[in-house]
């Protein structure tokens, strides 16, 4: 039995390995986004917002207000300060982040934002 090509093909096997182990991980270990640092995903399913670590509690709780308010009656920030009992300027910042998300949408005729239907499944 000739070991110098067992040594060769063991080494051949670890790389294998190696590069087998590091590619599964770059596929399943995506980057978590930080504020200010990228900008935000465009989110497809409203629901991953509940789930995720990118959006914070202010922005999770205007989501739930517009889940538990009727799909075409606008919200304005005054009537989600109303709602939700959150300092306006925190009302304001978290409709602009989901505005640029994609999941909240200007109303086309009144005042106010509603849900993006697109987004909701």
């Amino acid at each position: 039995m000739n070991t110098q090509f067992n040594k060769e093909s063991m080494i051949t096997s670890l790389e294998w390995i190696k590069e087998v182990v590091e590619t599964a991980m770059e596929a399943d270990f995506k980057p978590v986004y930080k504020k200010g640092r990228h900008e935000m995903p465009i989110v497809k399913d409203i629901y991953h917002i509940l789930r995720s670590d990118i959006f914070n509690i202010y922005e999770k709780n205007i989501l739930i207000a517009f889940m538990v308010q009727a799909i075409d009656v606008p919200m304005t920030p005054k009537s989600l300060v109303d709602m939700t009992k959150i300092h306006i300027s925190s009302v304001k910042r978290a409709v602009k982040q989901l505005k640029s998300c994609g999941i909240l949408i200007n109303h086309p005729t009144s005042n106010g934002m509603i849900l993006n239907r697109t987004n909701i499944y």
